[in-house]
């Protein structure tokens, strides 16, 4: 880890690392210029002191809930806090000209090469860069995220199996702790072939190609293992993977995986609770392990770095006897259940401080989120440091027993 992080002991520092000057700068700057923009003969100047309070401002509203942003002000309900840093005429102002990029340098709505999340491009850039100079953990997991709203937009996707079923989609790349190291915005046109070649990266369709951008920041030959869920997974993404050194473990249809030697489903629900077999193959050099695991569904995992083998045992209960019985469970789903959360703990942690602020703007919404994230990324990052110093302690405090010190 960079000593400029191990050096940092507090959520604040973290958070000052990741939105720094200047970044603050930039966001003043490009504030000011909207808010003369819109008013050239009132502009509102915006500083970087006003943008920080405004940070602090919105982080305190995700810990205390009030029913609307006035409450906050009010003479019965109002925060000390916000109320001392902040007017409310103050605060609204700033909400209301928050900007990150210059409109007039925006490409026309109609043309194909129009970035449309080109108002938050700059934010994202740079939370981006800062997320990947933290080292990345062994095991990483890839999902998405909703950022829930109710605002109408054509960015704005249904997830049914989420809790908040309608928001702007994200991509996430996080390790086990929570902490997200790369993320992106889901708009439709990611998916550029330019990119690919200035990257040199095969072309593996809209999801595959997803797997490929967002492990770009991931070291090769380190060994990292990534975990995914059947949306993503296909045989020549694992091998493209597996060939610079990253291991994936995936659920998987048995559709993206044409004459998998294993039993067809309709057979495997037949069987008992715990059955489990394997199918392994090498392609293009690359041992491949396809599992089937009959739980109170039928389970298809695959991986190019753990089998079946060895087995373990996790109790389950049996609607049948009423009681908790023993179920004989494969080492690759153990493997896939203990690290493919990372994503999930991630959007746990979000909802327990969500900002209760109404938007119908992209960009406002995506930066409040963005913000929160970043503040649950400083806490994880701020317990990785600190338990790492703490078991730095605990060790010397061991040796100097083991030697006979005081």
């Amino acid at each position: 880890m960079p000593d400029e992080i191990k050096e940092m002991k507090s959520p604040k520092e973290f958070f000052c690392y990741f939105f720094d000057n200047e970044l603050l700068a930039h966001i003043a700057e490009q504030s000011t210029l909207y808010s003369t923009q819109k008013n050239p003969e009132k502009p509102n100047k915006i500083t970087i002191n006003d943008v920080r309070h405004f940070l602090g401002i919105i982080t305190m509203m995700s810990i205390v809930h009030l029913p609307n942003t006035r409450s906050y002000w009010s003479e019965n309900t109002h925060n000390k806090i916000i109320r001392d840093c902040m007017s409310v005429n103050v605060f609204e102002n700033i909400r209301r000209y928050m900007h990150f990029n210059d409109n007039t340098l925006d490409l026309p709505r109609d043309d194909p090469n129009r970035d449309r999340i080109f108002k938050v491009r700059p934010l994202i850039d740079t939370l981006n860069k800062k997320f990947s100079s933290v080292p990345i953990e062994e095991n990483l997991s890839l999902d998405e995220q909703l950022c829930p709203t109710k605002a109408v937009s054509y960015l704005k996707q249904y997830l049914p199996l989420k809790p908040h079923k309608w928001g702007y989609k994200l991509f996430v790349l996080c390790g086990v702790s929570g902490y997200g190291y790369n993320f992106e915005i889901y708009t439709g046109n990611e998916n550029k072939e330019d990119e690919r070649i200035i990257h040199n990266e095969p072309d593996f369709g809209a999801t595959g190609n997803i797997v490929v951008r967002m492990t770009r920041m991931v070291p090769e030959n380190v060994h990292h293992k990534l975990f995914f869920d059947n949306y993503y997974t296909s045989l020549p993404v694992m091998i493209y993977l597996e060939k610079k050194g990253i291991h994936t473990v995936g659920t998987f249809r048995r559709n993206r995986f044409p004459n998998v030697c294993l039993t067809d489903d309709r057979l495997l629900i037949k069987k008992d609770r715990g059955y489990s077999e394997e199918c392994f193959t090498v392609v293009e050099d690359v041992p491949i392990s396809a599992v089937a695991w009959k739980d109170n569904k039928v389970v298809h995992v695959s991986s190019t770095f753990v089998g079946e083998l060895e087995k373990n045992v996790v109790s389950r209960f049996d609607k049948k006897k009423k009681t908790t019985v023993i179920v004989p469970r494969p080492k690759i789903i153990e493997v896939y259940n203990k690290h493919m959360g990372g994503v999930d703990l991630m959007d746990s942690m979000i909802g327990r401080y969500r900002i209760i602020m109404r938007s119908k703007k992209c960009y406002k919404k995506t930066n409040e989120t963005s913000s929160i994230s970043r503040a649950i990324s400083c806490g994880t990052l701020s317990n990785r440091n600190g338990n790492k110093k703490k078991r730095q302690k605990n060790k010397g405090i061991v040796g100097k027993a083991n030697a006979g010190g005081p």
